[in-house]
């Protein structure tokens, strides 16, 4: 039941949300470009120029994701493994005294849990540094175009 009712919370308040995130997202990736070249139709050269530098990011950065994203699965299974066969076998453990060893293994793999966690987040940075790049680089070539306009 209590699944349930977080499935239901879930469908109730997060997604409606994540739906109006996304039509926001789209309208705005959709309707600035189109602001922009119907304002100054010679940036769709720009815009053009942009598309291959988006689309090699975008490639890259999912290939990496996805590795990635199943490497810190495995990490995280192995990591609840360990923390299930100590609880479990926790009389077992102390009767073999064999309590320094199941801890330098939860440490081991907590350090790889974490490291790929951490890999994860800076795989996401990595990319949203370059579309800031790229938006900037986009964005300073109508500045440049708009302030050529105004003084020539």
């Amino acid at each position: 039941i209590n699944r349930l009712s977080t499935d239901t919370l879930v469908i109730d308040n997060s997604l409606p949300w994540n739906f109006h995130c996304l039509l926001e997202n789209v309208a705005l990736s959709i309707g600035y470009p189109i602001g922009i070249i119907y304002q100054y139709p010679w940036m769709i050269l720009f815009l053009l120029l942009g598309m291959p530098f988006l689309l090699n990011f975008q490639k890259l950065f999912r290939t990496a994701n996805r590795e990635v994203k199943r490497a810190d699965s495995v990490n995280q299974s192995k990591l609840l493994t360990i923390i299930q066969e100590t609880c479990t076998g926790q009389l077992v453990v102390r009767a073999f005294n064999k309590q320094s060893h199941m801890v330098k293994e939860y440490l081991n793999s907590l350090d790889d849990c974490v490291s790929s966690r951490i890999i994860l987040l800076g795989i996401k940075v990595w990319l949203q540094i370059r579309l800031m790049l790229l938006n900037v680089s986009i964005g300073s070539l109508v500045y440049l175009t708009c302030l050529l306009m105004i003084y020539f």
